[in-house]
């Protein structure tokens, strides 16, 4: 008896019809004009509309009675039981709402009505274990999204389906961060301040442990918590470079070509492109070997030219000019002063050409010449003492192809650089050198599942954090 009123308190609640069949009707006294014995060629019989023998809202036919089906098998057929799959929710409510057609509800569209299906959801949970009714058995709904908890498959509305928050034993769901809250009902089941959803099923360090649970997701030795950028979950992760990827997913948050990693080992900024705000990325200051928490030293004060050569792409910047300025000295007027490029290590592959320069401002504009025929003047005759002649550097795209191109965390500790020198002569004689140096940033060497083209086929004992000639990918 408390079972069935439970059960109208929910209808009632839900709007639902207590029953199909009608309240008798009054007749009223006979009327002494008529014969009752007489044939008047009508019943004086009502409709009672179709029949719905245990009030559920859920006619006869529909429940199968005649048929005698019993989904639960307890004994009791359908047409006559609150409960027909016995999930503990009644068939009154899990019938509403009726599809198009005045068809019993059907939410996974399996073909089993709902008041017969005991996962509606599909979570791998009995409906009545899924519904957290309140007080007088009201379904809950975690995160108001109209959805009755036991048809959502998303309960807490993070993103992630129930189904795979509750593997691998649905009937015992995990609570990872143990704050009472089971994973398929937490927005952040490892407590990091960070949604689920944001974290995704994925593993972004591969160390077998996912991202959701994960203190680390990104195994750059800062917490996920850290890189959060706040401690509120309801907030999105921060994401320093803007370039999509959070920073507790971003190996490189700031992107300015060094790993957050690095940058804590060297006391720069993981946030910061420029940690001193000298002008230099950071990036071309560890290359240079400039100190970049020192806005007075700049790769530039040090004399090194230097240039981001990414795999694939255009280098950065395409040219260096003014890249070398030479003050005409005393006894040089009428001499050949030329900028001849010669390799130190593997850096020349990375010059397109050197020319000279005589349009930027300051240079001298004095005629210059093509001495090896390339169609570019290479060569100034020097005017009077004291004039500034100029050279450019145009750098060459990278086509090589390092070979470990790809790691989420390389034991490198610096960006891979490559250097050639940049003489100045004057009579074939060289009178200066600068450093010029090109930097294949780690980070945008590609995707694991890029071309690869053999590239792995390097000789035994090779530098994995530097290129080499044997392997090639033009």
């Amino acid at each position: 008896m408390h079972t069935f009123l439970r059960f109208l308190a929910i209808a009632t609640l839900l709007g639902c019809p207590r029953t199909s069949v009608p309240a008798p009707v009054d007749a009223g006294p006979p009327d002494a004009n008529v014969d009752a014995s007489a044939d008047q060629g009508a019943d004086l019989a009502v409709d009672a509309g179709p029949l719905d023998s245990d009030g559920d809202g859920l006619t006869d036919v529909e429940e199968e009675l005649a048929d005698g089906v019993d989904t639960d098998g307890d004994g009791t057929p359908d047409g006559l039981d609150l409960d027909s799959d016995d999930d503990g929710l009644p068939d009154q409510v899990e019938a509403l709402p009726r599809r198009r057609f005045g068809d019993p509800a059907d939410v996974d569209l399996d073909g089993v009505f709902d008041f017969r299906d005991p996962d509606c959801d599909d979570n791998g949970r009995p409906d009545g274990l899924d519904a957290f009714a309140d007080a007088v058995g009201v379904p809950g709904d975690l995160d108001g999204d109209g959805v009755f908890d036991f048809r959502d498959p998303d309960d807490e509305g993070d993103g992630l389906a129930d189904a795979d928050e509750l593997a691998p034993n649905p009937l015992v769901p995990r609570d990872f961060d143990a704050d009472g809250l089971p994973d398929f009902r937490d927005l952040d089941s490892d407590g990091d301040t960070i949604d689920d959803g944001a974290e995704g099923l994925g593993d972004q360090d591969f160390d077998d442990v996912p991202n959701r649970f994960d203190g680390d997701s990104d195994g750059d030795g800062a917490s996920d918590a850290e890189e959060a950028g706040d401690d509120d979950v309801a907030t999105p992760p921060r994401d320093s470079d803007a370039d999509g990827a959070p920073d507790f997913l971003d190996t490189d948050s700031d992107d300015d070509g060094l790993l957050d990693a690095q940058e804590r080992v060297l006391g720069l900024s993981p946030l910061r492109r420029d940690t001193d705000g000298d002008g230099a990325n950071d990036f071309f200051e560890v290359a240079a070997g400039s100190d970049g928490t020192d806005p007075a030293e700049t790769p530039d004060s040090l004399g090194v030219l230097l240039a981001i050569v990414p795999f694939r792409q255009p280098a950065d910047p395409p040219e260096l000019r003014p890249a070398v300025r030479r003050v005409v000295a005393a006894g040089e007027g009428g001499q050949p002063v030329r900028l001849v490029a010669r390799d130190v290590d593997a850096g020349l592959r990375f010059i397109e050409r050197v020319e000279v320069d005589t349009g930027s401002p300051g240079c001298a504009d004095e005629a210059a010449e093509d001495t090896d025929g390339d169609g570019f003047a290479d060569t100034f005759t020097a005017p009077a003492e004291g004039a500034e002649l100029c050279f450019a550097v145009l750098n060459r795209p990278n086509r090589v192809q390092p070979h470990r191109y790809w790691s989420p965390l390389p034991e490198c500790d610096e960006p891979p650089a490559y250097e050639a020198a940049l003489d100045v002569t004057v009579a074939g004689t060289v009178a200066t050198t600068r450093r010029y140096r090109a930097l294949v940033p780690r980070t945008s060497f590609g995707d694991p599942d890029g071309p690869r083209e053999g590239c792995f086929d390097c000789p035994a004992g090779s530098d994995p954090c530097r290129a080499f000639d044997p392997c090639p990918c033009e």
